[in-house]
C-alpha cells in the first residue's frame, strides 16, 4: 500500500468521489494511504450522479446515500428547526432512542458527538459553540484565520465558568480567546477503545478568509463505495449550515483519509464510473436554479410544526 501523493479536486461531491475512486482503482489492492480530496462547492450534488451512486449501493445491498448523510448531518431535521440551538436540542432529545435503535450506534453518531460530546464533566455542544464563536469573533478584522488550528486535541474543554449555551463571549481578553474553539473532535478517549471501530471520522476544523468559511476533516479510514459519497456530501452540508448560520459564504472542503479503500467489486465500480462520465452535467457547472437552498433559513414556530419523520440512523462505519 502506498501514499497517494496527489490531491483530488472536484467541483462537487460527485466529481470528488469519482476522482478518488479512479485513483484507488489504479492500485493493485485498491487501497491508498493519506488520500486528500478538495471540493470547491461543498454540499452541492448532481441528482443524476446521486442516482448512479444509490444504484451501486442498492446492487450491493448497502445503505443508501441519504442514510449515510443522516449520521453526519440530519439535513431534514435541520431544515425543520428554527435555529442551530433548536436543532441541537431536538437531536439531543431523540439521541438516546437513536443509539438504542441499532447496537452499533451504542457509542453514538457523528452528529450526536457534535451536539453532545462526552467529557469528564457535562457534555459539550460543539456545534453551537463554533457557530457562536464565529458570530462573535469571526467577522472582526483583528481575528486571524489560522488561530482556529489550535491543536489536534481529542479532549473537548468544558465551558468556562459563566459560559452559557449561547456563549456570551464579550468578556474574553482577546479575539483569539474566542476563536480557539473552531474545531470539533469526534473521538473520545473516555469511551472509544476499539482501534477499528467508531468513530472513523476523527476531527473537523474551520478556518475563514474574508467572508468564506473553509473546512478540513480527517478520517482514520474510509470505505469509498460504502460511505465515501455520503460522507463527502454530509460534511459539505454541515459546513454550509455552519457558514450560513454564522453569516459566511461556504468555502472549500478538504477531506483527508489515513487509509482509503475502494471496497467491492472492481468491475461494478468501473461500470458506475463509466456511466458517470456519460452524464451531461457531470463535467459542467450547475445553473443557478441547481444550487441548493439555504440550510439555515428561519422556520415557522416549533409549536405549529409536527416532528418530521426520521430515516433510521444506521451504524457509523468507515
Amino acid at each position: 500500500m502506498r501514499v497517494a501523493g496527489t490531491v483530488i479536486h472536484g467541483r462537487d461531491c460527485g466529481q470528488a468521489w469519482a476522482g478518488a475512486l479512479e485513483l484507488l482503482l489504479a492500485e493493485p489492492d485498491r487501497k491508498l494511504l493519506h488520500l486528500i480530496v478538495q471540493i470547491d462547492e461543498p454540499g452541492v450534488e448532481d441528482p443524476l450522479v446521486r442516482g448512479q451512486v444509490d444504484a451501486l449501493l442498492a446492487q450491493r445491498k448497502l445503505d443508501p446515500v441519504a442514510t449515510v448523510v443522516n449520521t453526519v448531518f440530519p439535513a431534514s431535521l435541520a431544515a425543520a428547526s428554527d435555529s442551530p440551538q433548536h436543532l441541537a436540542d431536538r437531536y439531543r432529545s431523540m439521541y438516546r432512542r437513536i443509539r438504542r435503535e441499532h447496537p452499533a450506534n451504542r457509542s453514538g453518531t457523528y452528529f450526536g458527538r457534535l451536539v453532545e460530546h462526552p467529557t469528564d464533566g457535562s457534555p459539550v455542544d460543539q456545534l453551537n459553540r463554533m457557530i457562536n464563536r464565529l458570530r462573535s469573533y469571526g467577522h472582526k478584522r483583528a481575528s486571524a484565520a489560522t488561530v482556529y488550528e489550535g491543536s489536534l486535541s481529542i479532549a473537548v474543554p468544558e465551558p468556562r465558568t459563566g459560559e452559557t449555551d449561547e456563549l456570551t463571549l464579550g468578556t474574553a481578553e482577546t479575539s483569539e480567546d474566542g476563536t480557539r474553539g473552531l474545531s470539533a473532535p469526534f473521538y473520545s478517549p473516555r469511551t472509544d477503545s476499539m482501534p477499528l471501530g467508531f468513530p472513523c471520522l476523527a476531527h473537523i476544523s474551520f478556518q475563514h478568509t474574508g467572508d468564506r468559511l473553509h473546512a478540513i476533516a480527517h478520517y482514520r479510514s474510509q470505505y469509498l463505495v460504502q460511505r465515501g459519497y455520503g460522507n463527502y456530501l454530509a460534511l459539505g452540508l454541515l459546513q454550509r449550515y455552519i457558514a450560513e448560520s454564522a453569516g459566511y459564504r461556504t468555502g472549500t472542503l478538504t477531506v483527508t483519509t489515513g487509509q482509503a479503500e475502494a471496497d467491492g467489486t472492481k468491475g461494478d465500480i468501473q461500470r458506475t464510473l463509466d456511466a458517470l462520465t456519460q452524464l451531461p452535467l457531470f463535467g459542467s457547472k450547475p445553473k443557478p436554479s441547481e444550487q441548493p437552498a439555504p440550510l439555515s433559513r428561519q422556520r415557522r414556530p416549533a409549536q405549529h410544526r409536527e416532528e418530521p419523520g426520521q430515516r433510521p440512523l444506521l451504524p457509523d462505519q468507515p
